[in-house]
């Protein structure tokens, strides 16, 4: 690995007193600075804190009138609920206090061991490293960690650093589950997400079967991280299975990309996107055939004609185009017949609707796919599809 003090020793002197973004010494401006920006975050809690002096005031907020408080935030409905929530709990078990270990702070709705870790270094100034995206990618890069997992990054880090140096780090894009309630470890070793409902879901970093019971698996991932790679070696390694769905791949010409097809599990196939496309539907440099994306989406994404399971990729900005799709979409995910989709990283509208898991069951498993997993992950999804549903065999 690389050497850790040799790069503190050229870091620090650059930056000597790092000091987080956020003005805060408690979870509330965490949780509100999801997909919000620091200093927006900060304007909103200027007078938020004034108003609101400890977590007994925020646990008895009148709800309407809290979003509103923080509506500049975005998703203040869902983060409203969060405060409330959290700071409810700070109340009932930790007297109104905020704790000062990452054990007791995770136990939070909302709280997860990056906001741990920042509110730990931030209040109390104790060591900690907050891994987001950009931790573990740059971490993984220095050579200064090997895994993809962040509490293992984490731990790596720790191990590394001096303590004097650790230091909290926050970005303005938090990893999937931060949204709605930051990913928490479960007795079990997995992950889950606490919703504003107090409902959970399963959240797995690098996939991995769970023994929680779920009608949709959600895989996400950055572009060619092997999204389609997954779903096409599953559809391989289920032959005389009812499936339904589609999956979609690149058209090249000249070694460059021209465009996207669809192919459907039936043998149906159209184009989807292309360069050379003329019509009134864009995304970036393709002209996107929405007609194609309603034809293929009205009948492979059908309910009922004996589909023991689909697979669909991807829920994407344009497959979204298509009402047809977003509606048989929404219909296949609150259907309760085992679903596989690929999901896009990063997307407003529908996409982070099905993302956030607004649309689907308690219990809905979101997986991040990497170069790393995606070889394995065809077989751990098959086993998640054989441990949850039986599917009808041809």
């Amino acid at each position: 690995m690389a050497n850790a003090n040799r790069i503190s020793r050229l870091v620090l002197p650059t930056y000597p007193e790092p000091k987080l973004a956020l003005d805060f010494s408690n979870p509330v401006a965490v949780i509100l600075s999801a997909q919000c920006t620091d200093v927006q975050v900060n304007e909103v809690t200027r007078t938020l804190f004034k108003k609101y002096r400890g977590a007994r005031d925020y646990a008895e907020a009148e709800l309407a009138t809290f979003e509103e408080e923080i509506r500049p935030t975005g998703f203040y409905k869902n983060k409203a609920k969060l405060v409330i929530s959290c700071c409810t709990k700070l109340v009932a078990d930790f007297h109104g206090e905020v704790p000062s270990t990452v054990d007791d702070l995770v136990t939070l709705p909302g709280v997860g061991r990056k906001t741990a870790n920042m509110v730990l270094g931030n209040a109390f100034g104790a060591p900690g490293i907050a891994v987001d995206t950009h931790v573990l990618r740059v971490s993984n890069r220095l050579g200064l960690a090997r895994s993809d997992n962040p509490d293992e990054v984490e731990r790596q880090l720790m191990q590394q650093i001096p303590r004097a140096d650790a230091v909290c780090q926050c970005a303005d894009s938090p990893r999937p589950g931060d949204l709605y309630g930051e990913e928490t470890p479960t007795a079990g070793g997995a992950r889950s997400m606490t919703h504003a409902n107090g409902q959970t879901r399963q959240n797995v970093r690098e996939g991995g079967p769970q023994a929680v019971r779920s009608s949709v698996l959600l895989l996400t991932g950055a572009p060619g991280s092997g999204k389609t790679t997954v779903i096409r070696g599953l559809a391989a390694a289920l032959p005389g299975w009812r499936m339904a769905g589609f999956y979609t791949e690149e058209i090249r010409a000249g070694g460059e990309r021209v465009g996207f097809r669809i192919t459907t599990f039936d043998g149906q196939e159209e184009v989807m996107a292309h360069v050379r496309f003329v019509g009134p539907y864009r995304v970036g440099k393709y002209g996107v055939n929405v007609a194609a994306i309603d034809r293929l989406a009205e009948s492979a994404l059908a309910l009922g004609f004996g589909a023991g399971a689909y697979l669909v990729d991807e829920v994407d900005k344009m497959e979204c185009l298509s009402a047809t799709f977003v509606a048989r979409m929404r219909a296949l995910l609150a259907c309760g017949k085992p679903v596989v989709a690929t999901v896009a990283l990063r997307g407003g509208g529908f996409i982070e609707e099905v993302r956030a898991c607004r649309s689907i069951c308690a219990g809905a498993q979101l997986w991040v796919v990497t170069p790393r997993n995606r070889d394995s992950l065809p077989k751990q999804t098959l086993t998640w599809l054989k441990r949850n549903y039986r599917v009808a065999a041809l």
